[in-house]
């Protein structure tokens, strides 16, 4: 923040409602599902949940799970354990219960393992976050690649070339997660937009708010 300063540039910390709004703005820039909305903007420490319907937002919720502290908590050992996956499954599912009651007619993903999971889907490489947008999984999808990467150690999951070395780490609590988001829905898919935050900020200075 002090060399921020002394160079003369601006800096605004955002909140978690103020971070979920503009990820559901920067999704709905590509993608304009009907109905009632639910955007997923999935983190390394947090997870953003953001309910409306249209432009208008209704509620944020910012629970404290991410792909990293899920996999630092739960995934110790290469590949993980059987017993290992159901805890963090179990873990997800108690966590996700606040949102039994809500009843979104579309999921939109945001973040790096659902446009991962996409490109692995669809055969997208090199990445291209274009033909990402708008793409939809399925469950079937979505549990296939999650029993595949879990039987797999790390070091395989880091050749293949739409995971990559970072991502390989923390990917199977990401698809976890999506896994259990669909099911306390009673959903069997999920759009993905490549879209998220800073897209949502261009937006509103395009829109000059």
């Amino acid at each position: 923040l002090k060399k921020a300063k002394k160079l003369g540039i601006d800096i605004k910390i955002l909140s978690p409602e103020e971070e979920g709004k503009l990820a559901y703005i920067g999704a709905l820039s590509v993608i304009e599902p009907k109905g009632k909305i639910c955007v997923i903007d999935q983190g390394g420490g947090s997870t953003e949940f953001i309910f409306g319907q249209g432009e208008n937002i209704e509620e944020v919720h910012s629970l404290g799970i991410g792909i990293v502290n899920l996999t630092e908590k739960f995934l110790k050992n290469d590949p993980p354990t059987k017993e290992e996956l159901t805890n963090l499954r179990n873990f997800l599912r108690e966590s996700l219960q606040r949102f039994k009651n809500k009843n979104p007619d579309s999921l939109i993903g945001l973040g790096g393992t659902i446009t991962t999971l996409a490109a692995l889907e669809y055969g997208i490489f090199p990445y291209r976050g274009n033909l990402i947008d708008g793409k939809v999984l399925d469950c079937g999808q979505i549990n296939h690649w999650f029993q595949k990467l879990a039987k797999m150690p790390l070091s395989e999951r880091r050749k293949i070339p739409q995971i990559g070395d970072k991502r390989a780490e923390v990917i199977l609590s990401g698809i976890a997660m999506f896994l259990e988001i669909l099911k306390t829905f009673s959903k069997d898919k999920i759009i993905v937009s490549d879209k998220g935050l800073k897209h949502g900020i261009i937006a509103l200075e395009l829109k000059g708010k």
